[in-house]
């Protein structure tokens, strides 16, 4: 399913909001397509290797991933639409939400130039919009799972 471009624009302006980025204009957004995908699709799309991970992600779950494509200059954010089995449908949805901004924040930094070698800081920076977003809609914030990653691998601001 794919996310309408006014939709994913005002998940856009929260990005920003967290994250301290300029917004970029509505024409410029133009050349970015949000994809919501159910486990099969998204692991399928991991596995035949299309797309290329700027680090190893190990055995973590990739709840979403921010894809460019250089020679036409687009952008493609995948969302997994139910993260874990064991949530309510709310708060599936509130995941849902907060991984695009996690991967809106990964589309800013690409637009500014922010090097992704830099791992510390565009996981730090994107981790960061995510849990500020979570508190923003009334949710504890990442999942005790991913905190415990978040904070294994250094990517806390």
């Amino acid at each position: 399913m794919r996310l309408s471009r006014l939709l994913a624009y005002e998940y856009l302006k929260w990005a920003c909001h967290f994250s301290g980025y300029k917004l970029p204009t509505r024409k410029a957004f133009k050349a970015v397509t949000v994809v919501m995908l159910d486990e099969e699709a998204l692991t399928d799309l991991i596995s035949r290797q299309e797309v290329e991970f700027n680090y190893d992600i190990g055995n973590h779950d990739v709840a979403g991933f921010l894809d460019h494509d250089v020679d036409t200059d687009t952008y493609i954010v995948y969302v997994w639409d139910h993260v874990r089995p064991d949530w309510t449908e709310d708060e599936a949805y509130k995941h849902m939400e907060a991984t695009l901004i996690h991967e809106l924040v990964h589309y800013l930094q690409h637009t500014n130039d922010v090097p992704a070698e830099n791992i510390q800081r565009v996981e730090s920076e994107a981790y960061d919009a995510q849990r500020k977003y979570m508190q923003m809609i009334g949710y504890i914030g990442l999942s005790d799972e991913l905190e415990e990653f978040v904070k294994e691998e250094g990517y806390v601001s």
